[in-house]
């Protein structure tokens, strides 16, 4: 108002008196022709000892966008709002000053018709709870608590004149139905006098009656707006002087109340703050911002002033006044919604708390917004806020919501716990989430495309997930899958191509891949391609084909540089056996460890698990290979493999073997009488053993003596070991065989060449084929070092296998 004052003296007594339940605003006096002016209002005409806080009011609406500018016209800006951001969750501390500290000389008034001390008063203590002889006022007032039942330190009566005007305070109190508080204090400023009243024997309310001889009998109520203004004025010997008139209320709900030196006025809006603040025992971190959209009212509060929750009370005259938690996650989505004047206007409920899922909900003019830990803070707004309601909001099927209504492919829709509300013509609908969101997303994918459908969509998936056939063209023969989780978001597996082709055959999506979690790439060495899958890869190449890779398998080809590395490609799917995940590639094998995998050359072991060799192995747990490497020489290799999962290492080799001094028949060619020193070729088992002495071999053991000889003799015992002490040709006599010095039957192993288990005996197909010592050209067998046939028995077990022959017999190209 034009004209208008502040003392420095109010200004100091602001500052000090916040804390202590009183308003952050001062009444403001107009002097002028020795007239009090119509009206003095701090909110209106002067900035508080706040104004310079960082704390700005609320009031000021941003753009009805999160993280938009503020509209055009706000007063403030709410962005400074102290309290954590919306949109990332993170606390923010207050600005220094936005909660007033009494400052050093400041010397607020005790009580009606009490002098200012001579020292400055004690700092008010920083609680929730008022000073102890405060007065909280009515209405715009931070003060966070009930008024103290005497807030006015009893004093003793002074003499005074008989015609001091204490009967007309008297007749006042009469009138007005009062009982007094204490006692008459007269003698003041002017020759005024005193008396604070309540309206019952042990009433909180205090009415102060003053009386001079300038003005007459007046009531102040000291917790009304226009109370606490006067009180902090420091009463009648402050800048207003005694009260000049009642307190008057206009129609509209406006407060007023003249005094000598002035008048103290207040809006409807601020009284209800006020006395909202009030009644939630509050304290002002700001002042009022009234003017806003509607005609409303907002002031920022805090519980205490150590508190960091900032609780802004609104008022409009539809709404009434109801407070919002800034720093609570509903304030702050509140604020990125635009405050009062953005999507959800001004708050029509306080926040419920102790909802499900300990959650919260507070109701706006065109919303709510509604919280849980598992969601975060959400606006429902229409047309989604009715069809929620109808289904029981959080407590319904759709839970709370997930996210913001947002506009996708053209369709209005917004996400909830328990499904999608989607808006059309026929209105609101709902949908399972992943149904609306991946046809839309195949959608999307195929107008990228420019596929043409074959067929409708599939959202029954295992794992949520959607699929929908296409084609390249209307007159194509193609078929593209294009696949959709919310996880891996749409991908396409040509069915036609030997990718596509594998992926089926390994039960699609439901199968032992997976998703697709990326497209097919091609181009790769050897026209090779690759597309990965959740559980792994399917790799292909024109030589190698196309086989599947589990994760770790891959993760391990991949560190070894993949399809371009020295392994090359897969040559057959990763396998699990004998719990163990193993893989042949081109040029080697893996197998899975704790951390990555192990790799096995290519060599002769790795052919058994690439499937390379023309004899059967069955996989058992030892293969062992002699192997020369053309016909027509007795000279040969020995090698010992032994499995792991699906493919074999090699555990040892020597290159110092023999076998018959005519090398090896052909394949599928009996051996013969051992006179003529062919061996034979093929996948034999072993069984058992004989030697001078058991060297800790799993096989069945024979210890040689006297009398034991093998059978070369047509008939029963044809390629038999039997006991006897006479001698006859073709009969071995292996204990002299042993006892020789070259110890050939020292230690040995029976290769079931023409004998169970391997097949039934042919007379005449050969006999006495033997893995034994002394590596020079045999009459059939297997000769090694006899270290070599030790270390091959300590290790063999029944069932293990020798293949043997000509190198381009036993492996595959």
């Amino acid at each position: 108002m034009p004209g208008t004052v502040r003392t420095a003296a109010t200004a100091l007594a602001l500052s000090a008196l916040v804390l202590a339940g009183l308003p952050a605003q001062a009444a403001t006096a107009q002097q002028g022709g020795g007239t009090a002016s119509d009206r003095a209002t701090a909110a209106a005409t002067t900035q508080p000892s706040t104004a310079d806080a960082s704390e700005p009011a609320p009031s000021s609406a941003p753009a009805t966008e999160p993280g938009a500018a503020p509209t055009s016209g706000s007063v403030s800006s709410p962005a400074t709002e102290p309290g954590p951001d919306p949109g990332t969750g993170a606390e923010t501390v207050p600005a220094p000053g936005s909660v007033p500290v009494t400052e050093p000389g400041t010397m607020p008034a005790t009580e009606p018709g009490t002098s200012a001390p001579a020292e400055p008063l004690p700092a008010v203590p920083q609680t929730g709870a008022p000073a102890e002889g405060t007065v909280p006022p009515s209405s715009a007032s931070p003060s966070p608590a009930s008024p103290s039942p005497n807030p006015e330190p009893e004093r003793s009566q002074a003499a005074a004149p008989a015609n001091d005007g204490r009967e007309a305070i008297e007749a006042k109190a009469e009138e007005l139905k009062l009982v007094p508080h204490n006692e008459f204090k007269c003698g003041l400023a002017g020759d005024g006098c005193v008396r604070t009243y309540t309206s019952e024997p042990e009433g909180t309310k205090r009415i102060a009656i003053y009386w001079s001889p300038a003005t007459g009998a007046h009531a102040v109520d000291l917790q009304h707006y226009v109370g606490s203004v006067f009180k902090l004025a420091r009463y009648e010997a402050g800048e207003y002087g005694y009260p000049a008139s009642d307190l008057v209320t206009d129609g509209a709900g406006n407060a007023s109340q003249a005094f000598q030196h002035g008048k103290i006025s207040a809006t409807r809006g601020e009284l209800a703050v006020d006395d909202r603040a009030r009644e939630l025992r509050l304290l002002p971190v700001n002042d009022f911002k009234c003017g806003l959209a509607g005609g409303g009212c907002v002031r920022s509060y805090k519980p205490s002033a150590s508190s960091s929750r900032v609780i802004a009370v609104y008022w409009s005259a539809d709404t009434g006044a109801h407070p919002v938690e800034l720093t609570h996650a509903v304030g702050k989505t509140y604020r990125a919604a635009g405050w009062e004047g953005g999507k959800l206007g001004y708050p029509t409920s306080d926040m419920a708390t102790g909802l499900k899922g300990k959650g919260a909900r507070q109701s706006f003019e065109h919303g709510q917004v509604a919280y849980s830990p598992a969601t975060g803070a959400v606006p429902v707004l229409e047309p989604f806020l009715a069809a929620w309601q109808k289904r029981g909001s959080q407590d319904g099927s759709l839970g709370y919501p997930k996210g913001w209504a947002k506009t996708t492919a053209g369709v209005l829709h917004q996400p909830y716990q328990g499904g999608v509300l989607v808006a059309g013509s026929a209105g609101v609908s709902v949908e399972k989430t992943h149904v609306f969101h991946g046809q839309r997303a195949l959608d999307a994918r195929a107008k990228q495309l420019r596929y043409v459908p074959v067929n409708g969509y599939n959202c029954n998936l295992v794992g949520s997930g959607c699929v929908r056939t296409y084609k390249y063209s209307s007159t194509s023969t193609a078929r593209v899958a294009l696949y959709w989780t919310a996880k891996t978001g749409v991908r396409a597996v040509n069915l036609k191509h030997a990718v596509g082709r594998k992926f089926a055959a390994t039960g699609y999506e439901r199968g032992g891949m997976g998703y697709p979690t990326s497209d097919v790439a091609c181009g790769l060495r050897g026209s090779g391609c690759v597309q990965p899958f959740q559980k792994g890869q399917i790799s292909y190449s024109p030589a190698a084909g196309a086989h599947t890779m589990s994760a770790q398998i891959l993760h391990s080809w991949k560190q070894r540089g993949g399809a371009g590395g020295a392994l090359g490609y897969p040559i057959q799917d990763s396998v699990s056996r004998s719990g163990k995940t193993t893989q042949v590639f081109q040029s080697g094998s893996l197998v899975a460890a704790n951390v990555g995998a192990v790799m096995y050359p290519k060599n002769e072991c790795w052919a058994l698990g690439a499937h390379k060799t023309r004899y059967a192995h069955y996989w058992k747990d030892r293969i062992s290979f002699a192997i020369s490497e053309k016909y027509g020489t007795y000279k040969a290799s020995f090698i010992n493999c032994v499995r792991v999962g699906s493919v074999y290492r090699q555990e040892w080799k020597t290159t110092k073997a023999t076998v018959g001094l005519s090398g090896f028949k052909k394949p599928g060619v009996a051996s013969g009488h051992t006179m003529y020193r062919w061996s034979p070729q093929g996948s034999f088992s072993v069984t058992e053993s004989f030697g001078e002495g058991n060297p800790g071999t799993g096989l069945a053991y024979r210890k040689l003596n006297s009398r034991s000889q093998w059978s070369g003799t047509p008939g029963g015992g044809y390629n038999k070991y039997f006991e006897s002490s006479f001698n006859r040709w073709p009969d071995e006599q292996m204990y002299n065989i042993m006892r020789a010095p070259t110890g050939d039957y020292r230690q040995g192993a029976v290769i079931n060449y023409n004998r169970p288990p391997d097949s039934p005996i042919r007379q005449g197909a050969g006999f006495a084929i033997f893995l034994h010592a002394n590596p020079v050209p045999t009459y059939g067998c297997i000769a090694l070092d006899l270290s070599n046939v030790t270390k091959y028995l300590k290790t063999a077990k029944p069932g293990d296998r020798i293949v043997m022959g000509v190198r381009a017999d036993i492996f595959k190209s």
